[in-house]
């Protein structure tokens, strides 16, 4: 099957930071280069919160996006990409962010 075309640019990107070929890497060296892409101008928010939820095994971390104003905004519910073993709540910051801004709704992004 012939790669999506919109994903040309993000792999690019990525090699252009140097990131290891997802393909080939193994997972604790695509942890290591996902944390390390650098964000210089994080997207303001109007609030942004961590905090712990109950869980079948524990408590759960998640971040509170909240976006600027007041009124009731609609929750999006973010579980981070990675294949269940490359992402976390940093590394997926400023989409969240990206997202309760162009969404103008809570993302409610969570660790797993």
């Amino acid at each position: 099957m012939p790669l999506d075309a919109e994903v040309i640019p993000l792999l690019e990107f990525f090699k252009e930071l140097g990131m290891p070929d997802p393909a080939t890497a193994q997972p604790a060296e695509m942890r290591a280069a996902m944390g390390a892409i650098p964000v210089a101008n994080p997207t303001p928010v109007g609030a942004v919160e961590d905090r712990t939820v109950p869980g079948p095994a524990g408590e759960i971390p998640v971040r509170i996006f909240r976006p600027e104003g007041e009124g009731i905004f609609p929750l999006v519910m973010f579980f981070h990409g990675g294949g269940w073993v490359v992402g976390d709540l940093d590394t997926h910051d400023e989409f969240c962010r990206q997202f309760c801004v162009g969404s103008a709704s809570v993302v409610v992004s969570v660790q797993y």
